[in-house]
């Protein structure tokens, strides 16, 4: 009996590591993909509709800017934002492991899964910097205590929400054009997906240029949204999971 039932016990073991081999990571990363466009959706053109922040580059930037960092809402605005920001990391994380699986199959030498995670990873480490200048600065001019408030140099860190961001926005451009580029051979993306990848990678390289234009600047970073947001449902159609644990 003994032996029968450590039989039986190296069954059930194996049977959950069948099941735990078929765990369908691919459509995690999908999935983590949407929430994350969701995410960025919200930070980004919802927050400037909401006027999370003024524009650094306008007229009156030392004015408003002086009357916004004064403003006990504006504190409550910005802890909003700057807590909905976090899930554009948590998700983001697996999205781009989800891509770079594709990658992989996209070219085997491993050059593009290597852009993947390099380029991947400048944009969301330049998406943190921008999220820190942004919402960061009314957190800390209203939370700590006897911070007296200097307008030129709120100006500056405002200004450098945008250009931190646009860097990581090239950072992912070029992910984008070498991915796509690939995968136009290989057929790992549809190649309408494919070709809206490379285009939409060709105009983040060159958004740098209008930083000081919030509105051309934001509006022009939709066509990548689409794009990411068309890879997540790629990702959640692939039947890609983790492989069966095999018995020793």
């Amino acid at each position: 009996m003994g032996t029968e039932a450590l039989r039986l016990q190296g069954e059930g073991e194996r049977s959950k590591a069948s099941r735990a081999g078929s765990w369908p990571t691919t459509r995690i990363a999908g999935t983590s993909g949407l929430l994350m466009v969701a995410a960025i959706v919200v930070n980004g053109p919802v927050s400037m509709l909401a006027g999370r922040m003024p524009d650094p580059w306008a007229g009156n930037a030392a004015s408003e800017l002086r009357a916004y960092l004064t403003d006990p809402s504006s504190l409550r605005t910005a802890l909003i934002f700057f807590f909905l920001s976090c899930f554009i990391f948590v998700f983001g994380i697996p999205f781009f492991a989800g891509i770079r699986l594709l990658a992989g199959q996209a070219d085997p030498s491993g050059l593009v899964g290597g852009v993947v995670a390099i380029g991947s990873a400048l944009f969301l480490a330049g998406g943190l910097v921008s999220e820190i200048s942004g919402a960061g600065m009314p957190l800390v001019v209203q939370s700590v205590p006897g911070w007296h408030l200097d307008v030129n140099s709120a100006l500056l860190v405002g200004g450098l929400w945008f250009v931190s961001l646009s860097q990581a926005q090239v950072a992912l451009g070029t992910v984008m054009i070498v991915f796509s580029a690939a995968s136009l051979r290989s057929r790992v993306l549809p190649p309408w997906i494919a070709w809206l990848g490379v285009g939409a990678g060709l105009i983040d390289l060159v958004r740098p240029l209008l930083i000081a234009h919030p509105g051309a600047f934001v509006g022009l970073f939709q066509p990548s949204l689409l794009w990411l947001a068309l890879v997540a449902l790629v990702l959640l159609r692939v039947r890609t999971s983790l492989p069966d644990q095999r018995e020793p």
